[in-house]
C-alpha cells in the first residue's frame, strides 16, 4: 500500500491507491502568530486598494492569530 522513493532529493513516502505524497517533518521549534506590524501592513494593503479580494475574513480571524508565540512541535 506504501512505496518509498526520493522526491526532490528527499526520500518520501508515497500512499499508491491515492498518490499522495508523504514525508518526514523535523520537529523544532517557530513563532507563529500574526505581528502588529503585520497586522498593520495588511491594513496599508486595504487601504491602497491594492487587495483584489476583500479583506474581511482576515481581520476577522485576526485577533484569534495574535499574540506571536513561539511553539515547539514534535518530529512526526
Amino acid at each position: 500500500m506504501w512505496t518509498e522513493e526520493i522526491v526532490a532529493g528527499r526520500p518520501a513516502w508515497r500512499h499508491i491507491p491515492s498518490g499522495v505524497v508523504f514525508r518526514a517533518v523535523p520537529g523544532g521549534t517557530f513563532r507563529m502568530g500574526l505581528s502588529e506590524a503585520e497586522l498593520a501592513a495588511v491594513r496599508a494593503i486595504e487601504r491602497s486598494g491594492g487587495a483584489e479580494d476583500t479583506l474581511e475574513s482576515f481581520f476577522a480571524g485576526a485577533l484569534d492569530a495574535q499574540p506571536v508565540r513561539e511553539v515547539r512541535v514534535e518530529p512526526f
